[in-house]
Order: structure tokens, then C-alpha cells, then sequence
């Protein structure tokens, strides 16, 4: 039974980085510097020395802060190793209040912990709310650059099929089907945003 070479979470394609057969510790390294040296150009902190892994053991190696009066965002990028060769880059983000506690307003922010607060304090509430669909909106403008900046880094990819055997085949995105993809992402895109303002 064979399993496929790279794993992605959040990541609309896998950025692949490839090692041409190097797989070396001293190749990997100096790939980070120059996935890094990009990054920081728009606005991503190294974090390698903290060392920092996700729950898929992949390491966190760069980090964004995003900061308004009551959430704080942080987008993590993380570094993946292939499970055959090369690696990949992923991402993910998560939210804190102004207290430090970790809280969940991604995709539920109607359902998160704020709300609770309506009995004791509307205007502090609706101030809360109002900074969640903010955030969240800042959030999603920032993947959006992020994984274009990966696209330019990396190599992206996406997964065609996967056989029986847990074997998987890769496609290989060039120009021309990045602008497709992107396209079908804002059809996509557009019509969730109607969607939303229909509620």
C-alpha cells in the first residue's frame, strides 16, 4: 500500500517544493531562507527558531499578525516534508482575544464566545460582532496575497486522482491554469458573497 507524497490542510493548491532528488538537511534549510526572505516582504515574521509544529506535524516556520481593538489574527505558514521527496507549504490561521484566550470565529463566528455576551453588555457585543466580520475580512484579503506569493515561490499542484494503492497523481499548474483556477475561485467566491448578503 503506497500513500500520497504531500499533504495539505488549508492550501487552495500544494505548493510544492521540489528537492530534484537533493533531500538533503543543508537543501531544505536553504530553501526556507529564500521561502522566508519572500515572505517577509509581505509582512510575515520568520518564527523557525521558535519551533513550532501544527497538528499534522508540519513545522510553522513564518507568521502574520493581524491586530484591531479586540482580536488579534495569526496566519501561520507552515513547512510540510513529502513523505517520498520534496515538501509543501501550507497554512493556517486562528484568532485571539484581547485577554490571550484562543477563540474560534473562522467559518462560526456568529456561534463564538462573544455572543454570550449579549445579555450583559449590548454595545460591547455589537462592537465585538462588528470586529469579527472585520477581522475575518482581513483575513481572507491576507490568504489571498499569501497564496499568491506561494504561487510565485513554489510550484503549485493539484492532486488529479488517488488509485487504490493510496498512490496519487500530481498536475502541475502553469500560468495559464492558475488564471483558470483563480477565475473558478471568484465565480466561487462571488457567489458566496451574494449568498451572505442575502441573509
Amino acid at each position: 500500500m503506497s500513500t500520497l507524497n504531500f499533504y495539505k490542510k488549508n492550501a487552495s493548491y500544494y505548493y510544492v517544493i521540489d528537492d530534484n532528488d537533493k533531500g538533503d538537511a543543508t537543501w531544505w534549510e536553504l530553501e526556507e531562507e529564500d521561502i522566508i526572505s519572500s515572505l517577509e516582504e509581505i509582512g510575515y515574521e520568520d518564527i523557525r527558531n521558535q519551533n513550532k509544529w501544527d497538528n499534522d506535524d508540519g513545522k510553522i516556520i513564518a507568521r502574520k499578525q493581524i491586530e484591531l481593538n479586540f482580536i488579534t489574527a495569526f496566519i501561520d505558514v507552515i513547512s510540510r516534508a513529502g513523505y517520498y521527496s520534496g515538501g509543501n507549504l501550507d497554512w493556517s490561521y486562528w484568532f485571539r482575544d484581547e485577554e490571550g484566550n484562543i477563540i474560534e470565529i473562522g467559518e462560526d463566528y456568529d456561534n463564538s464566545f462573544y455572543n454570550y455576551l449579549d445579555d450583559d453588555d449590548k454595545e460591547f457585543s455589537k462592537e465585538i460582532k462588528k470586529e469579527q466580520k472585520q477581522i475575518k475580512k482581513m483575513v481572507e484579503k491576507e490568504i489571498t496575497l499569501l497564496e499568491d506569493k506561494l504561487s510565485k515561490i513554489t510550484t503549485p499542484y493539484v492532486l488529479e486522482a488517488v488509485f487504490s494503492n493510496g498512490e496519487g497523481l500530481y498536475h502541475r499548474l502553469d500560468g495559464r491554469d492558475l488564471i483558470k483556477e483563480s477565475n473558478k475561485r471568484s465565480k466561487l467566491e462571488e457567489l458566496q458573497r451574494i449568498e451572505e448578503l442575502k441573509k
